[in-house]
């Protein structure tokens, strides 16, 4: 696999900045997911930005949930295609 041969290892592969993390809040349980399928979905599909609902709650009767997603295509597929651990560390895990 091409790469696990040229994967950037200086690269921070977990650092909060390649994700953009926001609040979503609507009436119903309903109306917070149908949003989320309908408006968040159709722009940041799940299979480009890595797009996933978190955290669903019911707050000072509004429903309320936390979307977070790689902030470019770019950043999902280098995350997407992170080498495995004996290829980045070159020690296979027991």
């Amino acid at each position: 696999m091409e790469n696990e041969e040229t994967w950037d290892k200086n690269f921070n592969w977990f650092d909060e900045e390649h994700y953009e993390c926001f609040e979503m809040e609507a009436g119903s349980r309903e109306a917070v997911l149908t949003a989320f399928h309908e408006l968040t979905l159709v722009e940041f599909p799940n299979k480009k930005f890595g797009t996933t609902l978190k955290n669903i709650r019911h707050e000072n009767n509004l429903w309320k949930a936390t979307i977070k997603r790689f902030k470019t295509e770019k950043l999902c597929e280098k995350h997407c295609l992170m080498p495995p651990t004996y290829i980045r560390t070159g020690k296979m895990i027991v």
